[in-house]
């Protein structure tokens, strides 16, 4: 386990096989990640990105300015140089696909340690209900750019975490 400061970036807490929740943000939290093709320079970089390291995906959600991840750690020390790869792999693409090189794109990603089952579940709703909560859709299972609705479309087994919203999963977490 490591702790490590940056001056000018949030502090990062390094624990190998460590599940993380993450938050990636857009500068000046513009839409630039605004359509289909967009969003899809994204998730192509994330999992690109994820795979090469061996850091295993469990959820994400892609949003016009921001996404969320929840991921497990192979070695936690990789973090930094993924997400510098995620998103300048990505800030690219998106800046030809807009015409505007040398555009600025990514502000930065936070990333928290997930303590338990229970926020484990909590932060899988999280991600699951977010497009929810900024309105975009009624139902995650209506919202295409998430790992929910992809791995439903698969028949894969979501917990049931799609059928309550965060703000019911908060009273069923310690110390959130």
């Amino acid at each position: 386990m490591e702790f490590k400061k940056y001056p000018h970036n949030p502090p990062h807490l390094f624990i190998d096989g460590a599940i993380y929740f993450i938050t990636g943000g857009i500068l000046d939290k513009r839409h630039i990640l605004r359509d289909d093709a967009h969003k899809e320079i994204v998730r192509a970089a994330m999992d690109k990105w994820f795979s090469h390291f061996e850091w295993q995906l469990d959820a994400w959600i892609i949003l016009n300015n921001h996404y969320h991840l929840v991921a497990k750690a192979k070695r936690a020390k990789d973090m930094p140089t993924i997400f510098a790869r995620m998103h300048g792999g990505s800030a690219t693409p998106l800046n030809r696909l807009d015409n505007t090189p040398g555009r600025h794109v990514w502000w930065n990603y936070w990333d928290t340690c997930i303590r338990g089952d229970r926020d484990f579940e909590y932060r899988l709703a999280y991600v699951y209900w977010n497009a929810v909560k900024h309105g975009v859709v009624s139902r995650p299972q209506d919202y295409w750019w998430s790992s929910f609705t992809r791995a439903d479309n698969e028949g894969k087994d979501q917990q049931n975490f799609g059928d309550k919203p965060p703000k019911e999963l908060e009273d069923n977490v310690d110390d959130f």
